[in-house]
């Protein structure tokens, strides 16, 4: 699934090819992908319209329209998108497209779990970002003792606490403060948690140079290559054996040496 690093190049790379172009068709090829409604409503509040916007919010792609109306996506697993000349052939798999003046936008998931929506409720569910400043120590602090349970993966990775911090990031994060992962998230100490407040926009600045870098202004990909644990099988700061486990069943990668 495509974290903040990924979407926030896609956003970028997005901007250079549909900005300010007027959406000439819409073809819902799968329309379970919609959410909250249909086909011909899709149609009569998009085809026409200008994109003015296009934002990232959390694991949201936002395209605001000419209209005021935002066209809110959440490719969830294995979505992707493409860009491609409105004559070339669509796979199978295509679900959802956007066609501009020569070429078009396509929503591609084999599963065809994409979410795409007209309801801008969806963003007023997601938590606060994590790379803007407003986000503070303590707004983390409260997060992780909200509840005298959990976990703190599993409160990291929840979006309506934190947007856009997936499970390979959340991975990366944990091993750059030096807490494991199965660690619960309401009796982390203060310095443990400033560590943490720390390595977050570290690890998500870093990711997100990574990945631009690697799609070279594509609009599809989850480059992974760079990462220090997650995947990976010895840790790079002392050569330890990387241990993976399941935590609400995700899987799970830290160095049992150097994350206590």
């Amino acid at each position: 699934m495509p974290e903040l690093p990924d979407l926030e190049i896609y956003k970028e790379n997005l901007k250079l090819k549909v900005l300010n172009k007027k959406i000439t068709c819409a073809l819902v090829i799968k329309p379970r992908v919609l959410k909250q409604l249909s086909a011909s409503d899709f149609n009569q509040k998009v085809i026409g319209k200008i994109v003015k916007s296009i934002e990232r919010r959390g694991k949201l792609l936002i395209f605001g329209l000419s209209s005021g109306d935002k066209i809110i996506v959440h490719l969830m697993l294995y979505g992707q998108l493409q860009w491609v000349e409105t004559s070339k052939r669509k796979s199978a798999d295509t679900c959802l497209i956007l066609e501009f003046a020569d070429d078009s936008l396509r929503f591609v998931d084999g599963t065809a779990w994409i979410k795409v929506t007209l309801d801008a409720k969806e963003i007023d569910r997601v938590g606060p970002e994590p790379l803007e400043a407003d986000f503070t120590e303590t707004q983390l602090q409260n997060i992780l003792q909200k509840k005298q349970l959990g976990g703190v993966k599993e409160r990291l990775v929840d979006q309506k606490l934190i947007a856009g911090i997936g499970n390979a990031y959340v991975d990366e994060i944990l091993w750059e403060a030096g807490i494991n992962p199965a660690r619960a998230a309401s009796l982390l100490k203060d310095k443990e948690i400033k560590a943490l407040y720390q390595a977050i926009p570290k690890i998500l600045k870093q990711a997100i140079k990574e990945v631009r870098q690697r799609l070279k202004g594509g609009i599809s990909g989850e480059p992974r290559d760079f990462l220090a644990v997650h995947r990976k099988k010895e840790c790079p700061r002392c050569k330890t054996k990387i241990k993976r486990i399941e935590l609400n069943k995700k899987g799970t990668y830290y160095c049992p040496h150097c994350q206590k």
